[in-house]
């Protein structure tokens, strides 16, 4: 007797994988620079996280966010670096 398994179809169709699709497909993700003397808190409320991501919409506008709260599959050390918009609020932490 052959010890190999003879491959059978399925007794049902399994239905086609759909490819998983993105709330924001243009939201783009930074490394977030930090000013020298300052540390850039996340922007969700009740996170005291120091944020690591910078998520650009197509819109301009731009998230400040921590690992937790990222929509980023990417470690923030691989994404190219960028400075946030010194213009827009943010949560700061001055350095001394």
């Amino acid at each position: 007797m052959n010890s190999q398994s003879i491959p059978r179809a399925p007794k049902e169709e399994l239905p086609a994988t759909k490819q998983p699709r993105l709330s924001f497909p243009m939201l783009r993700c930074f490394q977030l620079e930090h000013p020298e003397d300052e540390m850039i808190l996340c922007d969700r409320q009740d996170c005291e996280a120091t944020a690591d991501y910078l998520e650009a919409e197509p819109d301009g506008t731009e998230h400040r966010l921590c690992s937790f709260h990222t929509q980023s599959h990417t470690y923030a050390a691989r994404l190219a670096p960028r400075y946030p918009d010194p213009k827009a609020p943010c949560r700061r932490l001055q350095i001394i």
